[in-house]
């Protein structure tokens, strides 16, 4: 393959915009969901960011954090989220 054909290869049109849906919006930037969450329940967004950054980093699914301390369900605590949580704490003080 020669320089020009890669070149024409890559040439962006119109075809390659796909407007995204609202929630493919806030599964693939994370501070859309951050915004989201803390504009429907009234939340810091910075305290739900680290929720969500210490499920992400537990491998929790990131609805634990929703259910179980912004709607306040009656959720088992998992402790791999307290304990992500705990390390942000940590790295934020330091």
């Amino acid at each position: 393959m020669t320089t020009k054909q890669c070149v024409a290869d890559m040439t962006y049109t119109a075809s390659n915009i796909r407007v995204l849906t609202p929630a493919e919006t806030a599964d693939r930037f994370g501070w859309v969901k951050v915004a989201e969450l803390a504009e429907r329940y009234r939340r810091p967004e910075q305290w739900i960011a680290r929720g969500l950054e210490a499920c992400r980093r537990a491998r929790v699914d990131p609805d634990y954090f929703e259910r179980r301390y912004l709607q306040r369900l009656n959720i088992p605590r998992d402790e791999r989220v307290d304990a992500a949580m705990r390390e942000l704490a940590t790295e934020r003080r330091s």
